[in-house]
């Protein structure tokens, strides 16, 4: 199937300088570009500064669309303010589309990562071609698990709670394992990020951070999102099961 794809990032191409859609394909019309632009990640919005961070994000849009997205860094900004560019591929599934992974967001990211749609370009064709996903997920997907941890990060996700999840050894891992807990109708709504900052501008159901600092606890409880602290919680030996 050929799903919609844009990159997000800093440049000064054009009439327009800094952060902005650089290129997208045809089927993104502007009103679905609008929504990109305001939950994709600017200028230092990642947590970590490692140069090989990635932050995995998911956000459902307009028109019953569903938005994955991957940022990393690329090279320095042009405005030299000291840091390096944020560069965010996206990649937007209609319903139907969706439902063929069976609404899991990490299936599409597996599919996508596989054909190596996912990998930092260096050149960008302008307009983006649709980007080609297989019909079916390529594989598994993790099992539910008992641990109370993931089922109250379960029981919040279902009511549509926004909740950070401080001390995850691996967010992909945890993010996996409470996809699979979930039922597949909630799966489409859940929104998540990996590993960019705290924002009202991207109101992610699911967000994780290494660690509660007095600033960040602070942002929490203003902004009415409830924590789980999975601090030495081992989730990353997951069981895997058949997607269903």
């Amino acid at each position: 199937m050929l799903v919609e794809q844009a990159v997000f990032t800093s440049t000064n191409a054009g009439h327009l300088h800094g952060y902005q859609l650089v290129a997208r394909s045809k089927g993104i019309t502007d009103s679905v570009a609008a929504e990109l632009c305001r939950w994709s990640p600017g200028h230092d919005a990642m947590q970590s500064e490692s140069v090989d961070t990635i932050s995995v994000n998911f956000y459902p849009i307009q028109d019953s669309r569903f938005v994955l997205s991957s940022s990393c860094y690329g090279g320095p900004e042009y405005s030299r303010r000291g840091c390096r560019q944020i560069v965010t591929h996206i990649l937007v599934l209609t319903g139907e589309q969706f439902a063929r992974y069976h609404f899991n967001s990490f299936a599409v990211a597996d599919a996508a990562t596989s054909s190596g749609a996912l990998i930092l370009k260096l050149r960008l064709e302008a307009p983006m071609p649709q980007l080609f996903l297989p019909d079916r997920p390529l594989g598994r997907m993790r099992s539910a698990t008992s641990d109370p941890v993931f089922q109250r990060a379960i029981q919040l996700a279902g009511i549509k709670q926004p909740f950070a999840v401080i001390g995850a050894g691996s967010p992909e891992n945890f993010a996996m394992t409470v996809l699979a807990g979930l039922e597949v109708e909630h799966r489409a709504e859940f929104s998540f990020s990996t590993c960019l900052k705290l924002t009202e501008q991207r109101p992610f159901q699911m967000q994780f951070f290494p660690a509660m600092e007095i600033r960040l606890e602070n942002q929490l409880r203003k902004m009415g999102i409830r924590t789980l602290n999975a601090n030495g919680l081992v989730h990353s030996a997951a069981p895997i099961r058949t997607v269903v």
